[in-house]
């Protein structure tokens, strides 16, 4: 379908599809066709399954029937050549196993393709980030990682998350926002807020939440609601029959299709396992598996265990609660506190896997930025120089 579309510009009529896929054989009495045109209306990726298992079928028969002759003369001979094809087949047909050494051109394609937008006056590979040092050093978050951020309670890791969530939307990202213990109206007006802020307007969190706009709030609302349309923030707090596992997070991704997941309080999902430190380990394993396989990026939240008790100093990576897997599973790893006498959140860089990421920083260690933090109003973002 794909190669005639290229050629042709249309999609091939139903009487050459049903030339090129005739009938295959009689099933209870019955005429099972490659294509079935009862088949119409129903689920696409019902389809590629079954088109998939077609294909599979035709190279495994084609297998057989190439070396028909051979195996009448040579039976052996057919053999290892019947085997080595098979073998072919199955490394094609496995989506965790990648052929490195085949000749292939895409290793090159991709570096074509990364070569094209720096030209184009791309700084920043993959998606943007919430951090312009890290942004600056020439990539953000890559499809396949999984980021971790995480602090004590109430030092803003929601917040963290929204404005993470707002960059990559207002990039072109489709974002799927799932928060396990904060309901979709605080979402979405923590989301319109950060959003507002982005785009210039002024209008307050409290003031939404509490009906409390000023009139003039109340404009900038309104006129910030009719420009708020790009439809790339998708966000969930609950499963009408289960609750949040990595199952419902698979389930969820593959319906909507995101480039960008944001977890918020991932610490509050469900899992199969006995002791609460291999649920994490297996849920940090889990979203970096579903990142792998469908080429996307997630970024978690989750807690600090009580061993971070100073709100005043950064958690280290032995603190992250009950789990090793983050520092195992995870590609980066932040965690923040909160500064004394200041609205501000000290944000620490504590594992960036093939990354060198260097904040330019006024006598501070390169692994700390500041972010300022005036969340009524919608502003979290990284201090410059210019405004310490």
């Amino acid at each position: 379908l794909s190669d005639y579309f290229q050629e042709n510009q249309s999609f091939p009529p139903r009487a050459l599809l049903y030339k090129k896929f005739p009938k295959e054989k009689e099933v209870d009495g019955k005429i099972v066709y490659g294509l079935d045109p009862n088949a119409v209306g129903i689920s696409l990726d019902y389809s590629i399954e079954q088109f998939d298992k077609q294909v599979l079928f035709r190279k495994i028969v084609s297998s057989f029937r190439d070396n028909e002759k051979l195996l009448r003369e040579n039976p052996l001979q057919a053999f290892q050549k019947i085997t080595g094809k098979l073998s072919d087949i199955n490394v094609d047909i496995q989506d965790e196993i990648e052929v490195f050494d085949s000749g292939s051109e895409n290793s090159y394609n991709d570096y074509e393709k990364r070569k094209e937008l720096r030209s184009k006056g791309i700084k920043t590979l993959g998606l943007p980030t919430i951090f312009k040092n890290l942004n600056s050093t020439g990539t953000g978050y890559m499809p396949g990682e999984t980021i971790t951020f995480f602090a004590r309670p109430k030092v803003g890791k929601t917040w963290i998350a929204v404005k993470s969530a707002v960059v990559a939307a207002n990039a072109g990202y489709r974002t799927l926002f799932i928060s396990a213990e904060m309901p979709l109206r605080q979402i979405r007006q923590r989301t319109e807020v950060v959003f507002g802020n982005t785009l210039g307007y002024k209008f307050s969190y409290n003031g939404i939440e509490n009906g409390t706009l000023s009139k003039e709030e109340e404009e900038e609302y309104k006129k910030f609601l009719k420009e708020y349309n790009k439809k790339n923030i998708l966000a969930c707090d609950h499963l009408k029959e289960d609750t949040f596992n990595i199952n419902s997070v698979r389930n969820l991704i593959s319906k909507y299709s995101p480039s960008f997941v944001v977890i918020d309080a991932i610490q509050q999902f469900g899992s199969n396992e006995r002791s609460v430190w291999e649920k994490m380990t297996s849920l940090f394993y889990g979203v970096k598996n579903i990142c792998l396989s469908k080429n996307i990026t997630a970024f978690i939240t989750t807690q600090a265990n009580r061993n971070a008790s100073d709100l005043f100093i950064p958690p280290t990576v032995s603190d992250v609660s009950f789990s090793d897997g983050a520092l195992q599973a995870c590609d980066m790893l932040f965690s923040s506190c909160l500064v004394d006498g200041s609205d501000e959140r000290l944000v620490q860089f504590q594992v960036a896997r093939s990354r060198e990421a260097k904040f330019n920083k006024m006598e501070q260690p390169e692994d700390v930025v500041y972010i300022k933090f005036d969340v009524n109003r919608g502003v979290v973002e990284e201090k410059t120089d210019e405004s310490f």
